[in-house]
């Protein structure tokens, strides 16, 4: 929830949670293939939601929680803090290469929410409304129009 993932490491853990769900299910590799089934089929089959859907969920989640936080708390200042833009790849700064704030930014974007208003929506009638764009059954505005 509180640090940065790349997309890399989801992958890394997509693969994890399918070969998990192999042997929970009880199927080899061999049945796999023979079968053409997918990892996506097998997650599916065991009625779990998919990692990428997981972190996304974590990370809305916690910018919420955060966003409604009074200003002077801790997390709030950690996460809404300025830091230097990243790095170019082959620089030597040492900067992170993959800030807090560009995870944001890419849940925001999978939910379609939009990066200028999420803080008026996150504080919004005590997160009712954040809690369905967490859970992915919120709609922007211009989609319900």
């Amino acid at each position: 929830e509180a640090w940065p993932v790349s997309w890399k490491q989801l992958g890394r853990l997509e693969r994890l949670h399918a070969s998990f769900a192999l042997r929970i299910l009880g199927v080899s590799r061999m049945q796999q293939r023979i079968t053409h089934t997918t990892n996506a089929d097998l997650v599916k089959r065991l009625g779990v939601q998919p990692v990428r859907e997981l972190y996304v969920q974590r990370v809305l989640r916690w910018l919420g929680h955060v966003a409604r936080q009074e200003p002077e708390r801790l997390p709030k200042r950690f996460t809404f803090g300025w830091l230097p833009p990243r790095a170019a790849p082959g620089s030597t700064n040492h900067l992170p290469g993959l800030r807090y704030c560009d995870v944001a930014h890419r849940a925001l974007d999978v939910r379609g929410v939009d990066r200028a208003t999420w803080y008026a929506v996150a504080r919004k009638d005590h997160g009712e409304t954040w809690r369905e764009v967490v859970h992915g059954s919120w709609a922007p505005a211009a989609a319900r129009s």
